[in-house]
């Protein structure tokens, strides 16, 4: 019932035609005041927002300024613990402000990040080993025996195609560990591109390949990693400029220190 009073005063007043001027209060509490345009540097696209919206959000100023107002009449901002952290706050608030200032003129071009890309390989490995495979199943030992005396020589870089000797192909890629442990528990015991020789596994009679296996330790493609490059060299950019930064900064401002460590070694 409050709330649906709350909208209906709110929506009374963004309705006037009062509230047309920058300077009008739409709400109050105690001698807080809203104002139409503090509320528009505040929220973008305020005018375009519902009258629902709008009054949930006012409802929402309102509710948190009593608790604030409350807050400031016991002078809780004056307890050294609560002064402590507002003055932890505002330092790190206005320090981002300053870096986020210095460094958002720093560009990048594609050369340069396919240049970093190139500098600093070990940075985009692909960090664990990963399988493309095919496991088939036949139908018959005799046909199993005939298809792998025909394909033992065979180098499979793809899946293999379709064989009447063969009953069924599964196709796994970018497998870490074996998906039929029955037949091959360990792929790095297997040969790339080379048919293992077939078993009876789960009632069936199957054998696999690997037709690709990628390293551990070899680098991703620039196509797939640009992106992650241009954010690690921006970084780097980053670091070099506040870096120097702070060394002009030294310069300009006397830095003194006479400290003794008073924790253990």
């Amino acid at each position: 019932m409050k709330k649906l009073l709350f909208l209906v005063f709110i929506s009374f007043f963004l309705g006037c035609d009062f509230l047309e001027e920058k300077g009008s209060v739409l709400v109050q509490v105690g001698e807080s005041r809203l104002t139409l345009q503090k509320i528009q540097g505040k929220v973008p696209g305020w005018d375009s927002l519902s009258v629902e919206q709008q009054s949930e959000f006012l409802k929402t100023w309102v509710d948190e300024e009593l608790l604030y107002q409350a807050a400031l009449q016991q002078k809780l901002d004056k307890r050294q613990d609560v002064a402590s952290t507002i003055e932890r706050a505002k330092r790190k608030i206005v320090i981002d402000y300053l870096v986020n200032e210095l460094t958002d003129s720093i560009t990048l071009s594609e050369k340069e990040v396919e240049q970093f890309y190139e500098e600093n390989a070990d940075k985009f490995l692909y960090g664990k080993h990963l399988y493309s495979l095919a496991i088939l199943s036949y139908p018959s030992w005799n046909l199993g025996d005939l298809y792998f005396r025909g394909k033992k020589d065979v180098v499979f870089e793809t899946v293999p195609s379709s064989d009447y000797r063969v009953k069924k192909i599964e196709n796994f890629e970018n497998v870490e560990e074996s998906p039929d442990t029955c037949l091959v528990k360990d792929l790095r015991t297997l040969k790339v591109g080379t048919l293992s020789g077939f078993k009876v596994c789960g009632n069936a009679l199957k054998s696999m390949v690997v037709y690709h296996h990628q390293d551990s330790a070899n680098v991703k493609p620039y196509s797939e990693v640009s992106k992650e490059a241009a954010v690690l060299l921006r970084l780097e950019k980053r670091k070099e400029l506040m870096k120097k930064f702070r060394a002009e900064q030294k310069k300009k401002i006397a830095v003194f220190a006479d400290w003794n460590p008073s924790a253990e070694k």
